[in-house]
């Protein structure tokens, strides 16, 4: 299927809420649809944001070139942007419990408040909304060299000055969709296992690698089961807005908890960036999920193909799932030094990696299967 190229290439930059998302989430439902599933538009509204002004941050006490990109949500630069003095102010989670990042504040000659700025601890400045909206500040966000460059000049006991500016508005009433298609178990029809894909993508970025090659590894393993219907009952998610947070899984999770139907989920698989990055990180919590997951992925790579394990963190939608109890396997490949970029093409990405993830998913799938005492969910 040609689901990441035509998403990718065809569509390209699809921020959530936007029409090219609106575009993409369409598309998935013809995908499905054509698959033979009765697939469903799941509507929702939250609070977007649209840059005004481009991020723009200058050194005016050195001769260097810093690059910084958007943290959106953030407040706005008054008229002419502001200029002072960078000092070190910590650090900063700027997604919860995954990036903890140096911190910066740019103060003014009395020493009061102007901004913060923020750096990448591996690589370029890539755009990022805040997890955090409700609180209003000024943000950018420097590369990983930017923040050294930066250390090594207030270590040194250097006067930094700059001057910033940034601009953006909060748009409330944001429309984007949840892509859903199910199919029901032959064994266990009211056992029910969630694999999904979020379809949008970053802020500038075509999101090839993030998130189109994972929507692909998606739809390989809902043509599979077309065609080989499951024990348990399989339903795919492809989220909307996945990049401003969660916000689409958080929606669905939220629903089907408030519809009394979370219980019936025991397990939640999900793809993130199945080609591109350097290497397989599967995060799965304890107990059988943990095992499943291990082992599928022993039998899809072969054994001198670099994996890494870990437990669960944020960062992409099997979070809402995992902090109301359920089990949760997310594969990623990652470090990616096009992440959030507009080089994030289909040039990037790995035939190969979208094979093999669409592989380890199958074997997840048969291996709960397999397991008759999966205790699933506890929530």
């Amino acid at each position: 299927m040609n689901v990441m190229e035509h998403l990718a290439a065809d569509i390209g930059v699809r921020v959530g809420g936007t029409d090219a998302a609106h575009d993409a989430a369409q598309y998935l439902h013809d995908t499905f649809s054509e698959l033979g599933y009765d697939a469903e538009l799941q509507s929702f509204k939250f609070e977007g944001y649209e840059v005004t002004q481009d991020w723009e941050l200058e050194v005016l006490s050195h001769d260097v070139d810093l690059d910084i990109a958007p943290v959106l949500y953030s407040e706005s630069t008054p008229a002419g942007g502001i200029e002072g003095t960078l000092r070190a102010a910590g650090t900063e989670y700027l997604v919860e419990e995954l990036f903890e990042l140096p911190r910066y504040e740019i103060v003014d000659d009395d020493g009061d408040h102007l901004a913060y700025l923020l750096a990448n601890v591996d690589g370029a400045a890539f755009p990022i909304p805040s997890t955090k909206p409700q609180f209003v500040d000024i943000y950018g966000l420097l590369s990983s060299d930017g923040g050294e460059w930066v250390d090594d000049r207030l270590e040194a006991g250097e006067e930094v000055r700059v001057a910033f500016e940034c601009g953006g508005e909060r748009v409330p009433n944001y429309v984007d969709h949840n892509v859903i298609a199910t199919i029901e178990g032959t064994d266990k029809p009211d056992e029910e296992v969630v694999i999904g894909a979020h379809y949008d993508s970053a802020y500038q970025a075509p999101g090839a690698a993030d998130n189109a090659s994972g929507v692909e590894a998606l739809v390989n393993v809902a043509a599979h089961y077309a065609e080989h219907p499951p024990d348990r009952t399989l339903t795919f998610v492809a989220y909307g807005s996945e990049e401003w947070w969660l916000v689409g899984s958080r929606y669905y999770v939220n629903k089907r908890k408030a519809e009394g139907t979370l219980d019936d989920i025991v397990a939640k698989v999900n793809i993130d960036m199945a080609g591109g990055g350097e290497t397989l990180n599967v995060w799965a919590g304890d107990g059988d999920i943990k095992t499943i997951a291990g082992d599928a992925v022993q039998q899809v790579l072969d054994g001198d193909a670099e994996r890494h394990y870990q437990g669960v963190i944020s960062g992409s939608d099997h979070w809402p799932y995992y902090q109301e109890g359920v089990p949760v396997a997310m594969l990623i490949f990652w470090p990616y030094g096009e992440y959030h970029q507009p080089s994030d093409d289909i040039d990037q990405v790995s035939a190969q990696d979208i094979a093999d993830s669409t592989e380890i998913v199958k074997h997840i799938i048969e291996g709960l299967d397999r397991s008759p005492e999966f205790a699933g969910a506890d929530h």
